[in-house]
């Protein structure tokens, strides 16, 4: 009886060619594993020298993330050549993944091309304040395809970017002041004047309310009340406390001097001059 020897062979060049290959994968090995690590060292240096140069930080991070997946690509096509892929077969596949990935994935590109607009349009930066589309909450991030606010309870809010760039934006603190607005029934019975002068000294007696902006008057009459209006601005940091201490004051000084209210007191919220 013969014996075929043929698939020994087979299996010996093929251990032989593995063997022989061996070099050649640890070196791709070792050159990946490197460029892992100077990408997170570039990563870090980038970082470290945009926040010096006291960029906004979303702008620092949106820079990061874009020189982190470019270094990828890098090191992914570095690795394949060392493997012995001729790199016309790896622009090949590069470029026809790209058209692929493209077509499917055309909403996240779309979300890259916002971010790109919210960067550059300065819509806000991490750290505002902002209303998006009817969503408050404090921007925390902007990423390559959505934007994390924090909102006022704690929880963390993603919104795609090509949603940001499409809704209307409220920036709450991009100016350095704010204008409260609060109006107040008070019925014919009361005191109207008692209840202006007030309102007035409370306003003028807190320094954290600006003097020049100050408006205390009657708008409107109705059938059982007079609406008395006052607006006055204030630093944007102090806000919510000016506006929170405000209302106190005017509760117990009216409650003093017996001057009732009628329904419920409005407050607005208004930014810019007036």
């Amino acid at each position: 009886m013969k014996i075929d020897f043929s698939g020994v062979d087979f299996l010996k060049a093929l251990a032989q060619n593995l063997l022989d290959f061996l070099p050649t994968l640890f070196i791709a090995l070792i050159v990946f594993i490197i460029g892992i690590l100077l990408n997170k060292l570039i990563f870090k240096i980038i970082g470290r020298g945009m926040r010096r140069s006291k960029l906004d930080r979303t702008i620092t991070s949106f820079v990061q993330n874009v020189v982190r997946v470019l270094a990828y690509a890098v090191i992914l096509v570095i690795v394949l050549t060392l493997l012995g892929i001729p790199m016309n077969s790896i622009i090949a596949v590069i470029a026809s993944a790209g058209l692929a990935i493209g077509l499917a994935m055309q909403s996240s590109l779309s979300n890259v091309a916002s971010s790109l607009v919210i960067l550059y349009s300065k819509l806000f930066k991490a750290g505002d304040f902002v209303d998006i589309g009817g969503n408050a909450g404090t921007v925390d991030s902007i990423g390559l395809f959505t934007t994390k606010l924090v909102m006022v309870d704690n929880r963390v809010m993603y919104i795609p970017n090509t949603t940001v760039a499409s809704e209307v934006v409220i920036n709450h603190t991009t100016q350095d002041k704010r204008r409260l607005e609060w109006t107040f029934s008070v019925p014919y019975r009361s005191d109207v004047k008692k209840a202006l002068e007030i309102i007035s000294d409370i306003l003028k007696s807190d320094k954290r309310v600006f003097a020049d902006g100050i408006f205390v008057r009657i708008t409107s009459l109705g059938e059982t009340s007079r609406i008395v209006t006052a607006r006055a601005f204030t630093s944007t940091d102090e806000y919510w406390n000016v506006n929170a201490d405000i209302l106190e004051k005017i509760s117990d000084s009216f409650d003093e001097n017996n001057i009732s209210l009628i329904a419920e007191t409005a407050v607005r919220q208004v930014s810019g001059e007036i």
